[in-house]
């Protein structure tokens, strides 16, 4: 038992009772911005995706990563074709600088 006396006991219950109230009034408000700040997102995704539906927007996402996967492959495919051109070129422009030279 406490050896508090019951005035001394009931303000600090009557603190911990405000405490408890002004932490619930926190709490409230923080779940008011998290509120606020999901449906500004949900508003979000639908102007710019077409909608909000989470498995929506992971098939959105997969296939929007596929698409730059692809067309990354298909730059580096042409960067390279690119490549072995050029080299091809220089290969042949020291083949007839060399003949030339020689006649």
């Amino acid at each position: 038992m406490s050896t508090t006396n019951p005035a001394q006991r009931l303000a600090e219950l009557k603190k911990r009772e405000q405490n408890t109230r002004e932490a619930e009034i926190r709490l409230n408000a923080q779940r008011e911005n998290i509120e606020a700040e999901f449906e500004k997102l949900k508003k979000q995704a639908i102007k710019e995706h077409g909608t909000c539906d989470l498995d929506e927007l992971r098939a959105l996402f997969s296939k929007a990563k596929s698409e730059d996967d692809r067309s990354l492959k298909e730059f580096e495919d042409n960067i390279r074709l690119r490549e072995d051109l050029i080299n091809t070129i220089q290969q042949s422009l020291s083949r007839v600088s060399s003949q030339v030279s020689e006649a």
